[in-house]
């Protein structure tokens, strides 16, 4: 696994070039492909700059209790419709 940059990005790091080489002739400078798959670039050592990178599009929405619907009376949880 990757690991993940503890730092902020250097300048020329971005949300489209988050891999930053951290040991090696290349060392500070940020790339948009992996280091690991370039072995020629002289890069020994990288990480990733999660921060950089956008939440997944999707998540699951969170209704706080006031939001969430009443119950009816005689309603059981959880809510089944029963056939």
């Amino acid at each position: 696994m990757l690991p993940d940059c503890t730092w902020q990005p250097v300048l020329g790091c971005s949300n489209v070039s988050q891999y930053e080489c951290m040991r090696g002739t290349s060392k500070g400078a940020c790339s948009g492909d992996n280091w690991f798959a370039r072995p020629e670039s002289g890069c020994t050592a990288t990480c990733v700059h999660s921060m950089l990178l956008p939440f997944a599009p999707y998540y699951a929405l969170w209704y706080p209790g006031p939001l969430a619907k009443d119950w009816r009376q005689g309603e059981e949880q959880p809510r089944y419709q029963v056939s």
